[in-house]
């Protein structure tokens, strides 16, 4: 599978079995160095092995979970099409991969519940938005991340004037107005009968957009000529408009092009959002809403406290989480009874809609790879 989404996340901590392995790689996305993936998958399923026959799970039950990681490493055409980085998830009766925009170090991690810290980098500065292309024809939604573009739906709503116009309750607001066609007047709005006829045709636009998206809250990005433009945000109660669109006519560009526009405007905005909550863990720390060891991130990400958590990208910290007593035994080293506990922090946390960032250690305020604002 190409890309990963918040869903896949989640739909991967969901599968965490008492056995679940977890293999991070870096790739090359074309040329003879794009062959080296097959040597350094090969090499962490060997690592694997060794590390399943420590946890005493049987000979066969090894030879059956990899044994589909094993075809990858000989299928040759896989390795000419990657990405950035192949992260592989397997349990006794599940197989996932990955190919993902990041570059992960090599890791080959055997746990009660999946390793998904290296994945969660992606969405660090990134965020989900809604594109609205305001192409004449054929107006369309879009729910966006930095790397993904995917259509939504506009239900119950007309995609074009023309049929609009066939709308009962349009041709009541909009009699006594002249003008019918659609095939001008997305592009030159020349009369206040017309830009009238946009208007009305936006705010149906803009209802059913309401109506359709499943986060109300997420930015959303218009894409058209940039009257028309203004004509929707006056129509519009989106509470998230964007005051910055991509202009010119969208039917004009391919859909990646203008995921890309788009993105350059939200870009922005996330990073905006990454730098506030460092402000509001610089501006509470040193108080019980914030918090730099384990022994507090921990039974707090467990309990559904952790707002805000942030990680360095590439450490782990070895122990035993107590659910009972809410204690934390910090370890030194992996062994087959304990979990890495800034995954199992990231892990409670995502499930309890809290925020996870997975940023380079000198983007962390003070000297600990890890810290958590908790709601309460």
């Amino acid at each position: 599978m190409d890309l990963i989404t918040k869903n896949d996340v989640m739909n991967l901590i969901e599968k965490s079995k008492d056995v679940s392995v977890s293999i991070f790689l870096p790739t090359e996305k074309s040329g003879k160095e794009a062959m080296h993936g097959k040597i350094r998958l090969k090499n962490l399923l060997k690592e694997t092995e060794n590390s399943l026959k420590d946890n005493k799970i049987q000979d066969s039950l090894i030879d059956s979970m990899l044994e589909p990681a094993y075809k990858l490493v000989d299928d040759t055409t896989f390795w000419q099409y990657q990405k950035d980085g192949l992260a592989i998830f397997i349990t006794e009766d599940s197989f996932e991969y990955f190919k993902v925009p990041v570059k992960f170090n090599e890791v080959s991690l055997v746990s009660n519940q999946f390793y998904i810290v290296p994945l969660l980098s992606q969405f660090t500065g990134d965020g989900e938005f809604y594109l609205l292309s305001l192409n004449q024809n054929n107006i369309k939604l879009y729910q966006c991340s930095q790397y993904t573009i995917d259509e939504v739906e506009l239900k119950d709503t007309p995609k074009s004037l023309s049929e609009a116009l066939k709308y009962d309750v349009f041709e009541k607001q909009m009699s006594g107005h002249s003008g019918s066609g659609s095939s001008t007047i997305m592009h030159g709005i020349e009369t206040e009968d017309r830009k009238n006829q946009v208007f009305r045709f936006f705010q149906m636009v803009d209802s059913g957009v309401i109506n359709s998206v499943e986060n109300r809250n997420l930015p959303l990005v218009l894409a058209g000529v940039k009257n028309v433009q203004a004509i929707y945000r006056k129509a519009s109660k989106y509470s998230n408009l964007m005051e910055e669109g991509v202009e010119g006519s969208p039917e004009d560009l391919r859909d990646d092009i203008l995921h890309k526009k788009a993105w350059d405007i939200v870009r922005s905005y996330f990073k905006e959002s990454y730098e506030k909550t460092v402000e509001s863990y610089e501006d509470t720390k040193n108080t019980d809403q914030t918090s730099n060891k384990i022994d507090d991130i921990a039974p707090a990400a467990y309990n559904g406290r952790v707002e805000n958590l942030i990680l360095a990208s590439g450490f782990q910290q070895w122990g035993k989480y107590n659910l009972e007593t809410n204690e934390v035994d910090v370890q030194k080293r992996s062994n087959e009874d304990n979990v890495e506990l800034l995954n199992f922090s990231a892990v409670h946390t995502f499930k309890t809609n809290g925020n996870v960032y997975v940023v380079s250690l000198e983007d962390i305020p003070g000297d600990k790879p890890y810290i958590a604002k908790f709601r309460y």
